[in-house]
């Protein structure tokens, strides 16, 4: 009967296009991660021992803030990945995770999710909203988990692209 409940659930969000959120269980659905704001991006990206990683991923471009309230340091946080299973604009996303009382992780808890799950990003891309950077021209970018022919790879995306395909997951905490 749980099961059947459930499905019809799952099934009634999909066909109204609600969020399809990936909550705590054995299932892997949520990741608790540690992030550790003593470390630079250039130690975190380090940790995540990336095949590739994007150029313009800088620290001036991609200061960290901290993903709660609780201050700097190392700090344990459960991430929960949004998947909307239809194209989607970034700005739809944060609203629906608002709504789910979450809100977009920044690239820090991004680059902890990616070491501490490193084949997570094999299976689809996933998006921090959290933080961007705007190039002079006016382009707005976000850092983004990818993979390119089994290679992982950190890379900035668009944020200024009016949909994202159904197949990008965004992580979010609690807010």
């Amino acid at each position: 009967m749980r099961t059947f409940i459930i499905s019809l659930v799952a099934a009634l969000m999909l066909l109204t296009g609600c969020v399809y959120m990936m909550y705590s269980s054995s299932h892997q659905r949520t990741f608790t991660v540690v992030v550790d704001y003593n470390q630079s991006l250039v130690e975190m990206i380090q940790a995540g021992e990336y095949d590739w990683v994007d150029t313009e991923i800088t620290a001036e471009q991609f200061p960290f803030f901290p993903l709660q309230s609780q201050g700097y340091g190392r700090q344990k946080v459960e991430i929960a990945l949004f998947l909307f299973n239809r194209p989607i604009s970034p700005g739809w996303v944060i609203n629906e995770m608002d709504e789910a009382g979450y809100r977009p992780v920044n690239p820090a808890g991004l680059l902890a999710l990616g070491a501490a799950q490193p084949d997570l990003q094999r299976q689809f891309p996933i998006a921090a909203l959290g933080q961007f950077w705007q190039d002079p021209s006016g382009y707005r970018y976000v850092i983004a988990l990818f993979s390119d022919n089994a290679l992982r790879g950190l890379r900035r995306v668009s944020l200024d692209e009016s949909d994202w395909s159904k197949y990008w997951r965004f992580a979010a905490v609690r807010k």
